[in-house]
């Protein structure tokens, strides 16, 4: 068979082979967006649990999507409205995050002084309160 193009003509891309692949890899990233939102949202409600444990385990595979998502931009147009979803979803989560992590300081902080005002009062022989933690202290009831 012969070939009426020139030897030197390479075939030109097919422009539909390539708008499918650039639909695929924005549907692929779209794909890893929504999964990143998940793992916000599961984030989320384990920061609201006061779950740190489940934080703890949640935090590999949040920086495994994380990676995932970001190694891989999306084709063409940068979908602004899906970043933007993403960076209010972990912005809250770092609020939330940090409001649980200031609450938890404040209780620990509170059972110290109980522990401390408990460790402190005891009983004389005669049932009376005694004060202080001097060698002196009466034993504790």
């Amino acid at each position: 068979m012969s070939d009426d193009r020139p030897a030197s003509a390479s075939p030109s891309p097919a422009p539909e082979g390539s708008r499918i692949g650039a639909a695929l890899r924005g549907a692929a990233w779209r794909g890893r967006a929504r999964q990143v939102r998940a793992l916000l949202e599961e984030e989320r409600e384990l920061i609201l649990q006061g779950d740190l444990r489940g934080l703890a385990g949640h935090a590999a595979r949040s920086r495994t999507a994380l990676e995932d998502f970001l190694s891989s931009p999306p084709a063409g147009e940068t979908p602004e409205r899906e970043l933007e979803r993403i960076r209010d979803a972990a912005a809250r989560n770092r609020r939330l995050l940090a409001a649980l992590l200031e609450g938890a300081a404040a209780a620990r902080q509170e059972l110290a002084q109980h522990e401390k005002a408990r460790s402190q009062l005891g009983y004389d022989r005669s049932g009376g309160v005694v004060t202080g933690s001097g060698p002196g202290r009466g034993r504790r009831a």
